[in-house]
């Protein structure tokens, strides 16, 4: 609380003139300006003059007392303490300077700093001030009992003195049992003694704010504003008084004095804020009011954000604030039945009955209980309710609409028209009662008597547009299109505004597979409304489904313009670029929504997936972890949480997740296949395949999970079984990989025949095939049968002649048999892959066979080059040493070799050969 005690300018200049002075001329005469300058009230101009001074010389004290005196007039506390604590240090008089100091701790809250103020000093009067600051810096740091102590300290000093009143006052309006109206009368004799005393002021206006009496309240305020410099706090108490009064208007006044003194401050945030949201600029409210909330000085905001996000449909974040408040003021029952109607609008029934069902007799909440019982569809447990309203407020006709809707709804279509037909009676003028007779009545399917109804009351309004539309509604519903058309026509030639006539016209024309005519009313309703982002959202879904996606991205990108803080648009457009593959250009289009609202769901959810098409994974963790808090209950935001653990290697948080999207939806067969793929990789075979079970259960012909029962049966060495879930995957999915992979199990199984009958039935019917020739070669080899293999290589090559793997494989098998064709062969695998070790290992060996021992010297060590730790090409290397003449690099090498590799594939073949050396050598 503000407490504007100022030191009076008549003992300030007392005070300079007491003191020493050694100033030079100029000094003392921008002293002199600085002191006149104050007197008459011209703070700036008397700051720039003292400045001046302490330019020249910063030991000034005068200069720092008035300084200092200036700062704590214009609220500037941090700047008024270093100048007060400077004129201390330069020996300064502590009897002037103390109690000022003592003022301007308290209102910085430095409880600490206050206590250790030293008084002993001090005259008996500056004592009394020091120790009436105290008492109000205890009284806010909530220490009764020493603030008592220092306020009778005070009082015996000085009891007569205003700042030592005013401490009194603060000190009983703390106590639980105060007696207001005691402390009222206490603070109006304060300000009769003392008519410009401004605290007092200030707070006989929070007294009579705090009792209701807001006119007597603002009147103070205005008081305490003009007996004193700046008193940003009497401005904002006025403010509030003001918008409490519903002068909204009269109440910016006092914003924008704040805004022009400190336009950061919250204070003017939170009133800023408060002023847009009564105009209804919801934007320019969210702003400030979310600044001041930030700062948790305001817990108010919260409830004033909630009803901002409810009004706009952000109901994520309406119930996130609106649960905030709730918590921080529950005895607040504006918060209670906010937080309700969120719940209602959110589909949290239970919620709403639990929240407000130990309070009664107050109309809204049984209101809003009734229209719990009605989601939940317990209609009778609703009208029961709402009859309560009623006979608390039997004159109000939305009560009896209400009443009227749920009998309907009960079935009950008599009673149910007798309350919308009381409603009608109650306020004839009211359009709202016979629009819910004609709704309701539809509702219920009473056709005829909506038609009758809506006529009815075009009776009463034939010039009315709104009952032109009632008719073309109940004729709509009747399967009445033709006549139903004509008066909607009849409506918008009324009303050529009216959108909800184009709308009707449009979904009609939607319903009949009139696109274009769905078009124009659209586009009509834009010309109505240039903003209206649902329409736009209309045609881009329409533009969508006929596949012109240029047009498409062009109504999004208007419902972006239009409302760039609304969360759809860019979300569907975020969605079409990641279906289109464009995953960075998610975060771009999501990036300018405002903090808050990327918080929604639909938000990280699209977000999160974009991060994960890009492996960035642990954006997208966080993002999901986030996703997952708000929404528990879905199993598709715990599957995609799953994949971004997945991804990050966190496989026993990947398996929590999965078990989630399991207990939450059972048949989730995906997450059960990567739960037995996880548990397989850990080697958990049986809980591999009780999921596999699982899934078998509900999708006995899922290829993904039959997948896993294959490689579970292959790692139990399950041949038989291997090869008939083989043959099941592969009647589901003619696949080349499955075909191979189902020879390679025939054959494994010893059924080489059967394996040799599908590849080349498979080649067969698929004459372009390479890796079922080149299996079929492999089995060919395999059998012995070298030139079968050959033959089904160089078929191969018809296909793909630049397959370096095919002609290395040939020249390989021709090396013994046809020297000459192999080298051919192998120069054509070099041209295809000169840096293939493998290829320059074998084309080395062809030179060899070919008597061309230097060529195949200098191959074989570019392959080792490439390769260096390959044991075959350092064996085929001593070989060719050997063959050369070089046979001590030859023994070298075999013996290293032998060595370094005890259980290569050609061990025996190098002993042998290195047998050979040894007795080449002796």
């Amino acid at each position: 609380m503000m407490r504007n005690c100022w030191v009076t300018l008549a003992v300030l200049v007392c005070s300079l003139m007491l003191m020493s002075c050694d100033s030079t001329q100029s000094e003392r005469s921008d002293l002199a300006s600085a002191k006149k300058y104050f007197s008459e009230g011209d703070y700036a101009s008397s700051t720039i003059e003292l400045k001046g001074v302490l330019q020249s010389n910063p030991n000034n004290t005068e200069a720092r007392l008035l300084l200092g005196t200036i700062y704590f007039a214009e609220e500037d506390m941090p700047s008024a303490e270093i100048e007060i604590e400077k004129y201390i240090e330069l020996g300064g008089d502590v009897d002037v300077a103390l109690p000022l100091l003592s003022k301007i701790l308290v209102e910085q809250d430095k409880i600490r700093s206050l206590r250790d103020l030293e008084v002993k000093n001090l005259s008996d009067d500056a004592k009394a001030l020091v120790f009436a600051s105290q008492t109000l810096g205890l009284v806010s740091g909530r220490e009764p009992v020493f603030a008592e102590e220092k306020l009778r300290q005070a009082e015996d000093l000085n009891s007569a003195d205003a700042y030592v009143k005013f401490a009194r006052a603060k000190f009983d309006l703390s106590q639980a049992d105060v007696d207001i109206g005691e402390v009222h009368s206490f603070v109006a004799s304060i300000v009769n003694e003392s008519p410009t005393y401004a605290p007092a002021w200030k707070l006989l206006g929070d007294i009579e704010q705090m009792s209701g009496d807001l006119e007597a309240a603002e009147s103070n305020y205005t008081r305490a504003i003009e007996n004193s410099v700046r008193n940003l706090r009497a401005h904002y108490s006025r403010a509030v008084a003001r918008f409490r009064m519903d002068e909204v208007d009269r109440a910016f006044e006092d914003v924008k004095v704040i805004e022009g003194y400190a336009p950061k401050s919250v204070m003017y945030h939170y009133l800023n804020g408060l002023y847009w949201f009564s105009k209804g600029d919801y934007k320019v409210a969210v702003e400030s009011l979310s600044v001041a909330n930030e700062t948790g000085f305001f817990p108010i905001t919260d409830y004033y954000l909630a009803m901002i996000h409810l009004a706009e449909g952000n109901d994520v974040l309406a119930e996130s604030f609106a649960k905030n408040y709730f918590e921080l003021a529950t005895e607040d029952l504006r918060g209670r039945k906010l937080l309700a109607t969120v719940y209602l609008k959110v589909g949290k029934p239970q919620d709403v009955l639990k929240l407000l069902s130990s309070i009664d007799e107050d109309p809204e909440v049984l209101s809003l209980m009734s229209r719990a019982h009605l989601q939940l569809n317990q209609v009778e447990e609703s009208v029961a309710l709402l009859t309560q309203v009623s006979e608390l407020k039997p004159e109000s006709p939305k009560v009896q609409m209400d009443l009227g809707n749920s009998y309907l709804m009960l079935g009950n279509k008599e009673l149910g028209l007798q309350h919308l037909q009381a409603a009608i009676d109650l306020d004839n003028s009211l359009d709202e009662a016979d629009v819910s007779m004609v709704v309701g009545l539809v509702k219920v399917g009473e056709h005829q008597k909506a038609i009758e109804a809506a006529q009815a009351y075009l009776a009463k309004n034939p010039d009315n547009y709104i009952a032109h539309n009632l008719m073309g509604l109940s004729r709509w519903k009747a399967g009445d299109t033709a006549r139903a058309r004509q008066s909607y026509q009849k409506s918008i030639a009324l009303n050529p505004d009216d959108s909800a006539a184009h709308k009707a016209l449009a979904t009609m024309a939607m319903e009949a597979d009139d696109v274009e005519q769905a078009k124009t009313h659209y586009q009509s309703m834009l010309d109505i409304n240039d903003n209206d982002y649902l329409v736009m959202m209309k045609l881009a879904f329409i533009y969508g489904a006929q596949k012109n996606d240029p047009k498409m991205v062009e109504y999004l990108q208007m419902a972006i313009d239009a409302v760039p803080n609304e969360i759809q648009p860019r979300v569907v457009l975020a969605r079409y670029y990641l279906s289109k593959g464009e995953p960075l250009k998610v975060d771009v289009v999501l990036s300018a929504l405002p903090h808050e609202k990327k918080s929604d769901p639909s938000v990280l959810n699209v977000s999160a997936r974009s991060h994960l098409a890009t492996q960035n994974y642990q954006t997208a963790a966080r993002k999901l972890e986030k996703l997952v808090r708000i929404q528990p209950d879905s199993y598709s935001s715990h599957f995609l949480l799953a994949k971004a653990y997945s991804g990050l290697g966190r496989k026993n948080d990947v398996e929590a997740e999965l078990l989630q999207v399991i207990q939450l939806k059972p048949d989730h067969w995906t997450a059960r296949v990567g739960l037995a793929r996880l548990y397989f990789e850990a080697g958990q075979l049986e809980r591999s395949a009780e999921q596999i079970q699982q899934v078998e259960s509900f999708s006995p012909n899922n290829v993904d999970a039959l997948k896993v029962k294959y490689a579970i049966s292959k790692a139990k060495g399950s041949a038989e079984d291997s090869v008939k879930i083989l043959k099941h995957i592969y009647s589901l999915e003619e696949t080349e990989k499955n075909l191979i992979e189902l020879a390679l199990a025939e054959k494994m199984s010893g059924n080489r025949k059967e394996a040799e009958s599908l590849l080349n039935a498979w080649i067969e019917r698929h004459k372009n095939s390479v890796e079922a020739r080149l299996e079929l070669a492999n089995l060919m080899l395999e059998d012995g049968k070298k030139q079968e293999a050959i033959g089904h290589y160089k078929s191969t090559l018809m296909i793909d002649d630049k397959n370096y793997q095919v002609l290395n494989n040939i020249a390989w098998n021709l090396l013994e048999s046809n020297p000459s064709e192999s080298l051919s062969y192998a120069k054509r695998a070099i041209n295809t892959n000169p840096d293939s070790p493998v290829v320059l290992d074998t084309l080395a060996l062809a030179y060899l066979e070919n008597g061309q021992q230097d060529l195949a010297k200098s191959t074989v060590n570019k392959a080792l080059l490439r390769s260096p730790n390959n044991p075959e090409i350092i064996y085929h290397s001593a070989k060719i040493d050997l063959v050369s003449g070089d046979v001590f690099s030859a023994k070298k090498t075999l013996v290293d070799l032998l060595d370094k590799y005890p259980s290569f594939s050609m061990r025996d073949e190098a002993s042998a050969l290195l047998n050979e050396v040894n007795s080449k050598i002796k």
